[in-house]
């Protein structure tokens, strides 16, 4: 099966969790026999050409730049040359199926131009992109989340000032915005998320008019060994690990375990790059006072000892997460888990750890203090034997039933013989927007 997959950024560049995500599910197909090109965008303005091919861990990209003259995100994403250059890219690779995953950097007609071919097209909801020109629907400031019920025109509040445009523009904007992504959200064949509360949140908007939204979890990436809980040591240890940002709450971990009932109780250990340098200041001067040790960017192989070195697992995070895989391996390795609400971590810790309400810096201290308890520990370890913990393997599997579904039921109806070439945005249609495929 010929696979093109449209991301907004793709490693080297950027390993965020959706880069990560295509990164390894690309892997997977092609492992498994199937051709597949990623087409992704770039944050980079000045690297002097229009597109670049790469081969990244046996796959092969071809990354898209921006010109200078062409700004670094607007509220409407919508990029006339980027959006052509994703035209000619399809009807040249002429893959059995797109999977789009991302609009930003590229362009926000990624799915009615593939539709347009009649190819059959899978949209993968990441994040709340679509809904959210701040993605993740956390509010500037106070970093409250945006509730689901919330009117469209609650955006022009929220964004105005960040983004200097006089009002009547950031009003079309917005407008134009919803419109496009909506009809993207309408031309899909398939939609999935990765976690029910991600699906719930999409379907509770008003004025979003979805399709069915399927759940497939994602899994860990590989299955890692189980440590057996260790219950005589002198202080709790705690590990976090995954991207450091201010979003991921990190430093309510470490201004709790600074706290003086704590403080000598608890020794936290944090794993993963911290990219903000006002941001790593602080992190350091809290772990300068909680006696934390922030261990920076570590590899892969390092992440399955951690189970057997430490006694509890937390994730603080601010966020309305969208999966945090980073729970399925605390879990797998046998680790009982802190994590917040409201978001996807909430959905799988059950018994086996604490759920607390995000930004609540005296809840997730009243977790901490929770499981100083040897017993509440060894009752909170047992329990991850029974959650069921899947893979990245099992979760391609579930997919590529999905791609051979959607593929069969495009070759029965077949190609359309013509295509159809949307115009410029100046000047009128002319008829070589019409093309014909070659056979």
């Amino acid at each position: 099966m010929r696979i093109l997959h449209f991301v907004h950024n793709f490693p080297p560049e950027f390993r965020g969790g959706t880069e990560l995500y295509v990164l390894n599910l690309a892997r997977r197909q092609c492992r498994t026999g199937n051709e597949v090109l990623v087409v992704t965008g770039s944050a980079r303005d000045d690297a002097g050409k229009d597109q670049q091919k790469e081969l990244f861990e046996g796959v092969r990209v071809l990354r898209l730049f921006r010109r200078p003259e062409e700004v670094a995100y607007k509220i409407h994403p919508h990029y006339p040359r980027l959006s052509r250059a994703s035209l000619e890219i399809l009807r040249a690779f002429d893959p059995d199926l797109a999977h789009v995953h991302h609009w930003h950097h590229l362009s926000d007609d990624l799915v009615r131009l593939a539709k347009g071919d009649r190819f059959p097209v899978v949209l993968t909801l990441h994040d709340f992109f679509a809904v959210c020109p701040r993605f993740f629907r956390v509010k500037p400031g106070n970093e409250a989340l945006c509730p689901s019920h919330e009117s469209p025109g609650a955006c022009f509040t929220c964004i105005r000032e960040e983004h200097r445009l006089w009002p009547v523009d950031l009003v079309r904007d917005l407008y134009q915005r919803r419109l496009n992504l909506a009809r993207e959200l309408s031309a899909a064949d398939f939609i999935y998320t990765f976690s029910r509360a991600v699906a719930d949140f999409y379907g509770a908007i008003p004025w979003v008019h979805l399709k069915k939204v399927h759940v497939l979890p994602i899994g860990v990436l590989r299955p890692l060994a189980r440590s057996k809980p260790t219950l005589d040591r002198a202080r709790l240890r705690i590990v976090t690990w995954g991207g450091q940002a201010e979003v991921k709450g990190t430093h309510l971990l470490l201004e709790a375990a600074s706290l003086p009932d704590l403080k000598g109780e608890v020794e936290v250990h944090v794993f993963g790059k911290i990219v903000d340098p006002d941001y790593r200041l602080r992190l350091e001067r809290l772990a300068r006072e909680c006696g934390a040790v922030l261990h920076g960017f570590f590899p892969e192989a390092e992440k399955e000892s951690l189970g057997a070195r430490f006694d509890l697992a937390v994730f603080p995070t601010r966020a309305f997460e969208t999966y945090s895989i980073v729970v399925d391996e605390a879990l797998s390795m046998g680790l009982p888990v802190v994590a917040t609400r409201p978001g996807a971590q909430s959905e799988r810790v059950g018994e086996a750890g604490r759920v607390v309400p995000a930004n609540d810096l005296g809840a997730l201290a009243d977790a901490l203090r929770f499981f100083l308890d040897p017993e509440a520990r060894l009752r909170a370890a047992q329990a991850t034997e029974r959650i069921r913990i899947g893979t990245m393997d099992g979760h391609w599997m579930k997919l590529a039933a999905v791609y051979g579904e959607l593929v069969s039921r495009s070759r029965r109806r077949g190609r359309p013989r013509f295509l159809y070439c949307p115009p410029p945005p100046q000047g009128p249609a002319r008829p070589d927007h019409w093309q014909r495929r070659s056979s």
